[in-house]
């Protein structure tokens, strides 16, 4: 099943189940709950006029972001045009020739690395251990890279900073590719992030993404955090005006707006065990336990995933279609964690 690489693309699924296009709730992006920040939203008039200027050409508006917000350094980050730009970028740049990647994946990991001529070593996770990350230093061998999420898509699972950064240390030839896309909309932010100074390790990739947190998926905003020495490499490397004028023009109501993330995570908190605890028990899922702001599920009636996708679409929900993801086998679908009238037509629905 190759229908969707990534989801958001409600109109393939009408036209697939042979329905007319209609509005939906759209379950199938893993995004913030609470929609564009309403700062962002007001001065949207303002961020226009950026459009008739160059933006920076090295998108340096980012760095006093991850500065303020994590103390990170410019030394140390690449600003990305969304976290995919680095994840297609490093493959190539550090040459890489053999890649353990988790399935099931982010389709995009293994697709770059094909790109850029590595040969993929697959990682097949075990649903009896909720496809966690046990036993990842096993597979090391043979390896020069390893990208995975954190927390990993679609699986919603975690590796905590002290097993990444131990691997780091007991492993220097290895490159540590972190996919940090969803970390600010993770059950634990501070403890389970590798955005700091003191996370620094010659041989660890941090990619980070503001399209997730602040529903910001059109304006592509993102960075990369690595070895100084590697940035600086990457950097000249790459051409300027990478990122819009209007990208970077909103980055300074993003830090005005101090209360948004936290809105954001008490959100979440509260709609994931909600979630959880109504489904747990459902006959008809297999639902695994998440650490991100999705859940990953299986449909178990004898019939297959199409039926539930097709009435769902029906109902005005949009589900992401699990069956592309290599390393899952059966009908498995993602749904996002939303706002919570959202999440209780979800509920009703699969009731």
């Amino acid at each position: 099943m190759t229908h969707y690489q990534h989801g958001g693309e409600a109109y393939k699924a009408f036209a697939r189940y042979g329905l007319p296009p209609k509005q939906v709730i759209d379950f199938s992006v893993n995004l913030s709950p609470l929609g564009l920040p309403l700062g962002l939203k007001t001065a949207w008039a303002k961020l226009i006029n950026s459009l008739a200027q160059y933006p920076d050409p090295e998108g340096a508006g980012l760095f006093e972001y991850y500065n303020t917000l994590y103390r990170l350094s410019e030394t140390n980050l690449l600003p990305l045009n969304g976290s995919i730009e680095g994840i297609y970028l490093l493959p190539v740049h550090l040459g890489l020739k053999r890649v353990l990647i988790a399935q099931p994946g982010f389709y995009d990991y293994e697709a770059a690395c094909k790109l850029a001529g590595a040969e993929i070593k697959p990682w097949r996770l075990d649903l009896a251990n909720q496809f966690s990350f046990a036993g990842l230093e096993k597979e090391l061998e043979g390896v020069d890279a390893v990208i995975l999420g954190s927390p990993h898509n679609p699986t919603g699972q975690s590796l905590k900073p002290t097993q990444i950064l131990k691997l780091c240390s007991t492993y220097p030839h290895i490159n540590f590719i972190i996919d940090q896309a969803f970390i600010n909309l993770s059950c634990d932010p501070k403890s389970l992030s590798l955005l700091g100074p003191e996370c620094l390790r010659p041989n660890l990739w941090v990619l980070h993404s503001l399209t997730k947190e602040w529903a910001l998926p059109g304006l592509r905003l993102g960075a990369l955090v690595g070895p100084d020495s590697e940035i600086r490499a990457l950097k000249a490397k790459l051409p300027p005006w990478r990122l819009s004028g209007p990208a970077l023009a909103a980055i300074p109501y993003l830090l005005g707006d101090t209360d948004y993330l936290k809105q954001v995570y008490s959100t979440l908190k509260q709609e994931r065990s909600r979630l959880f605890s109504e489904l747990a028990s459902n006959p008809k899922l297999t639902l695994i336990p998440t650490d991100a702001n999705f859940f990953l599920a299986r449909y178990n009636p004898q019939e297959g995933l199409d039926p539930l996708l097709k009435s769902a679409l029906e109902a005005g929900l949009m589900l992401r279609d699990g069956r592309n993801f290599k390393g899952l086998e059966g009908a498995w679908f993602r749904f996002a964690i939303l706002a919570p009238a959202q999440n209780d037509r979800l509920l009703e629905f699969l009731k």
